[in-house]
């Protein structure tokens, strides 16, 4: 874990599918926002040791739409 900020925010190193070596950044971040909560998801930190990866992480939108309606109806 990079940072440990309750309750407004995280971070922690990712490395699914990159070298271990060169991991990848995760943060979320949590905002009061109309009587719920706005999660804000950045995954960063990409260097030259890393980047060539960075495309098979084109399926954040899906996955987090798909959040987004369990977190809807949940």
């Amino acid at each position: 874990m990079r940072s440990w900020q309750p309750p407004q925010r995280f971070s922690l190193d990712f490395w699914l599918a990159v070298d271990a070596d060169h991991p990848t950044l995760l943060e979320v971040a949590f905002e009061r926002d109309d009587g719920g909560t706005l999660l804000t998801l950045t995954h960063g930190g990409w260097t030259s040791g890393n980047v060539a990866e960075r495309a098979r992480f084109s399926d954040w939108p899906v996955l987090l739409e798909r959040f987004a309606a369990h977190v809807r109806t949940g």
